[in-house]
C-alpha cells in the first residue's frame, strides 16, 4: 500500500445535466436534479463513482487488470472500505455562494429562487407515427450547461477525492474515459469533461489546539475528553430498520473508527498489544454517543418524564403515578382534560437544566434514491438482481453531535491525536457522498444537579444490564435492584408518590473485521427512568451502569426530584442572530437578478391593480409590435430601445392612438429617455429614514446605486409588454 494523495475531481459540464434525485413533483416536474436545502446543485459521489465504474468495466479491461479494479471501488462483504474516497461534486461556487445564502433574510431569495438560476425544466414526448403519443408527455429539470454567476462559461462541480498513490494512473485513465452522467445521456444529457487536479501527497494534519477539546480530570485517574463534530456530508448511520438512520452516533461507530485510525497511523501499531486492548476492548476507555449539539447543549433522547400537552402543547412533568387534579390547576393551557393528555416525545431530544429550562431538538432528515447495478462477477454467477431501486434515510448535512471519551490519563495525548489526525466518517457509503465530519470546537454547558433525597436516574443512553444468573434483562425489579446496586444507593423499594418508567429496546452491533453482526441483546431504552431514594445521601455517582460501557451504553444522568412538578418546565427558545456582512461578488451576481424579477412583479401588479392605463384592444396590438422591433433592434442597449419605442410612437399619425402610446411610455420616462422619477423608477419611502422596503434589501445585498438604475432600465420592455398585454385582454372584455 502506498501512501494516500488527496485532490480535486473538476466535472465540467458539456451539455445540460440531470443528476437524477428520485423526486417528482405530479404536473410539475417528473425526474428531479439532486440541489441542497439552499437550491444549488450537486452532483452525488455515489453517480460519479457508479459512472466511473461502469467506465472502467466498459473500456479499461482490456488495459487493466479486473482485479484491479474490484479492488479500487470495492465489492460487497470486504472486510475493509477502498482507499479510494470521493465526495459529492458541488459547483465551484458552492461554499462562497452557500455561507452568504446562511447570513442572508430576504424573503424573496428562496431555494427555489437559487435553483432556477442554476436550472431549467423541459419537456419531451414520444413520437409514434409521426405524432406525440397520447400521455408521454414528462418534464424534467436540468442543471444549465452555462454558469449564472460567470457569463459564457460552462458550470463546473468540483468533488473532494483521496487515494491510494499506487491506483493514481488509474484513476487518472479512468478519469479521461468517463464522459457522460446522470439521466437521458442518449437524449443530449449528461456530457462532461473530468480531470484530475491539485494533486499532492497528504501532508501531515496540524494537531487542533486543546481549546477544540473541554478536558476535564475525574478522581478515579481519568480524563474526560468532551469534543464536538460537524458532518460536511449526509450521515448513513445503521439502524435496527436497514433503510433508515439512527438521529445520533453511536459510541460503538466512534470506537470503531478510531480503532482503524490507530491501526493505520500510529507506527508500531498491533491490535494484540496492551495499548490498543486499554483503548479499544478492555473497557478502560469509554466512547459515549455524540448526540446533537447547537454550539452550548447537549441534546440526549428525550426522557419518559418530560411530556407535551396534546392541545396546548405545553411541556409537563410526570413523575407522579397520577396527574394533579385538573380543578387544581390555575392556569388554563396546563388543563389536561378535554383531550388535551399528556404525550411523550417521541423522537425528539431535549436538554433540561437544573433550572428546569428545556430546549427541544430534532434531527433533521432526507429520503435519498439510489439505483443499483449488478457488476460482472454477479452476472456472470446470477446473482443479484438487475437495476434495483431503493430509498435510504440519511442524517442531513450541517448538523453538530457532541459526546466524550473517558480514557487513562496517560492516554490523552494519544487520544487527542487519533481525533485531531483528519476528518472523520462514520456510518454507511464512507467512501462515496456519506459520513464525512470535521471537528468543531467544544464549548458546552454543564449542570451540576442537586443529588439529594428522592433521584431520578434517567438512561441517557440504550443501557445492557445483567441478572445475577448472568443474563441480559429487563425485568423491573432486576433493573431497580442492579442500578441502585452499582450506584451505592441501598436497596429499597421506589418512593411512594412516584413511578419509574422502563422502557425496551434492542442491543444491536457489527464486527466489521469479522463481517458478522454482534448477538443481539434486550435493552433498557434511552429516555427511560428509574426514581430511587437516597435517604442515606450516598455521593460521588458513577456516569455509567450496566455492561459494555465502552461502546457507550449504560450512560445515566442523575438529579433531586426536587422543583420538578408538573407545570415546572419551562420551553426556551435560542434564536441565531442574522450575521449582515457583505455578500461576495459571486453571489451578488448570482441573487441580483433574483430580486429584481422580484421587484419588477410587483411593479406589474400595483400598475394592473390601479389601472392607470387604457388602451384601446387594436392600439395594444400594435404597441406590442412597436415594443418587440425597438427591443430586437437594440437588444444590448435598453436606453436606446426605449427612444426608439419613443420615437415609433410619435410617428404615429392619429392623434388618439398617439396620446395613448405616450401614457404608455410615460409611465416609465420621458421622450428625453427613462426618468429616474418615474412611476416606474422611483421608489415609495415606507419609512421614517425616507427608504423604500426595496431600498433596504437592495442594500442588504450591497448593490450599488449606479448598479440597481441599470438593472431597473434593463427591464423597462418586460413592465410595458405585461402592461399592454393585460390591456389587450382586458380590451377584449
Amino acid at each position: 500500500m502506498g501512501r494516500i494523495k488527496e485532490g480535486k475531481l473538476k466535472i465540467e459540464l458539456q451539455s445540460d445535466l440531470c443528476a437524477g434525485s428520485g423526486y417528482s413533483y405530479a404536473g410539475i416536474v417528473d425526474s428531479d436534479s439532486c440541489y441542497d436545502e439552499y437550491g444549488m446543485p450537486y452532483i452525488p459521489a455515489r453517480r460519479i463513482r457508479g459512472c466511473m465504474r461502469e467506465t472502467a468495466e466498459t473500456l479499461l479491461y482490456s488495459i487493466y487488470d479486473e482485479h484491479k479494479v474490484e479492488a479500487l471501488f470495492g465489492y460487497r462483504g470486504n472486510d475493509h472500505s477502498s482507499d479510494f474516497v470521493i465526495g459529492n461534486a458541488y459547483v465551484e461556487e458552492y461554499y462562497e455562494v452557500r455561507s452568504d445564502l446562511e447570513k442572508l433574510s430576504i424573503p424573496e431569495i428562496t431555494s427555489q429562487s437559487i435553483l432556477d438560476r442554476y436550472s431549467h425544466v423541459v419537456g419531451q414526448t414520444r413520437i409514434e407515427k409521426g405524432i406525440a403519443d397520447e400521455g408521454s408527455l414528462r418534464y424534467t429539470r436540468v442543471i444549465n450547461q452555462y454558469s449564472p454567476v460567470r457569463e459564457g462559461e460552462n458550470i463546473s462541480f468540483v468533488a473532494e477525492i483521496s487515494y491510494d498513490e499506487e491506483d493514481e494512473s488509474i484513476i487518472e485513465d479512468i478519469v479521461k474515459a468517463t464522459r457522460h452522467i446522470g439521466l437521458k445521456r442518449n437524449r443530449g444529457f449528461g456530457n462532461v469533461k473530468m480531470h484530475l487536479i491539485n494533486q499532492s501527497k497528504k501532508e501531515e494534519k496540524i494537531q487542533k489546539d486543546e481549546s477544540f477539546f473541554d478536558i476535564r480530570e475525574m478522581q478515579n485517574g481519568k480524563v474526560e475528553i468532551s469534543f464536538a463534530l460537524t458532518n460536511t456530508a449526509p450521515l448513513m448511520l445503521s439502524n435496527t430498520d436497514e433503510n433508515t438512520s439512527r438521529d445520533y452516533i453511536s459510541g460503538q461507530q466512534v470506537l470503531g473508527f478510531l480503532a482503524g485510525r490507530y491501526l493505520k497511523n500510529v507506527e508500531g501499531a498491533n491490535p494484540d498489544s496492551e495499548e490498543f486492548r486499554t483503548l479499544f476492548l478492555n473497557g478502560e476507555t469509554i466512547y459515549t454517543n455524540l448526540y446533537p449539539f447547537d454550539g452550548n447543549y447537549i441534546y440526549y433522547p428525550a426522557p419518559d418524564y418530560l411530556n407535551r400537552l396534546k392541545k396546548t402543547k405545553k411541556l409537563v412533568y410526570v413523575l407522579g403515578d397520577t396527574l394533579p387534579e385538573d380543578a387544581s390547576i390555575d392556569k388554563e393551557e396546563y388543563k389536561y382534560g378535554d383531550g388535551n393528555q399528556p404525550k411523550k416525545l417521541k423522537g425528539r431530544f431535549a436538554s433540561i437544566t437544573n433550572h428546569n429550562e428545556v430546549r427541544l431538538y430534532e434531527t433533521l432528515k432526507d429520503v435519498v434514491y439510489h439505483h443499483s447495478h449488478r457488476n460482472k462477477h454477479q452476472i456472470a454467477e446470477g446473482n443479484g438482481e438487475e437495476g434495483i431501486l431503493y430509498s435510504m434515510e440519511t442524517l442531513r448535512k450541517g448538523q453538530k453531535f457532541a459526546g466524550s471519551i473517558v480514557a487513562p490519563k496517560d492516554k490523552k495525548d494519544l487520544i487527542l491525536k487519533l481525533l485531531s489526525a483528519g476528518d472523520l466518517f462514520f456510518g454507511k457509503s464512507k467512501s462515496a457522498q456519506y459520513g464525512k465530519c470535521k471537528l468543531i470546537p467544544f464549548k458546552g454547558e454543564k449542570c451540576s444537579n442537586k443529588q439529594e433525597g428522592v433521584l431520578v436516574v434517567t438512561f441517557l443512553s440504550d443501557t445492557i444490564i445483567y441478572n445475577t444468573e448472568g443474563q441480559p434483562t429487563v425485568d423491573y425489579e432486576d433493573i431497580r435492584k442492579a442500578v441502585a446496586e452499582q450506584l451505592g444507593i441501598p436497596d429499597n423499594k421506589e418512593p411512594n408518590a412516584y413511578i419509574s418508567s422502563i422502557q425496551t429496546t434492542l442491543a444491536t452491533g457489527y464486527v466489521g473485521v469479522w463481517n458478522l453482526r454482534k448477538a443481539v441483546l434486550p435493552a433498557i431504552k434511552a429516555g427511560s427512568y428509574l426514581v430511587l431514594d437516597n435517604s442515606a445521601s450516598v455521593s460521588g455517582f458513577p456516569q455509567f451502569v450496566g455492561e459494555r460501557n465502552l461502546e457507550g451504553y449504560g450512560q445515566v444522568d442523575i438529579r433531586t426530584v426536587d422543583g420538578m412538578t408538573y407545570m415546572s418546565p419551562v420551553l426556551k427558545h435560542d434564536k441565531d442572530s442574522i450575521n449582515s456582512s457583505v455578500l461576495t461578488k459571486t453571489t451578488k451576481e448570482l441573487v441580483i437578478p433574483i430580486i429584481f424579477e422580484q421587484w419588477l412583479d410587483e411593479r406589474i401588479n400595483k400598475a394592473i391593480i390601479d389601472n392607470k392605463i387604457k388602451v384601446s384592444n387594436t392600439s395594444a396590438g400594435r404597441f406590442v409590435l412597436m415594443l418587440k422591433e425597438s427591443t430586437a433592434a437594440y437588444r444590448n442597449n435598453p436606453d436606446e430601445a426605449f427612444m426608439d419605442f419613443v420615437k415609433r410612437i410619435e410617428s404615429i399619425k392619429s392623434d388618439a392612438t398617439r396620446k395613448e402610446g405616450e401614457k404608455i411610455y410615460q409611465s416609465v420616462g420621458t421622450s428625453k429617455g427613462i426618468g429616474e422619477g418615474s412611476p416606474y423608477m422611483k421608489e415609495t419611502a415606507v419609512n421614517s429614514d425616507k427608504s423604500s422596503k426595496w431600498e433596504e434589501k437592495f442594500n442588504a445585498i450591497g448593490i450599488e446605486p449606479s448598479r440597481i438604475s441599470e438593472e431597473k432600465k434593463a427591464r423597462w420592455n418586460e413592465y410595458v409588454m405585461a402592461l399592454l398585454v393585460d390591456r389587450k385582454y382586458k380590451g377584449r372584455d
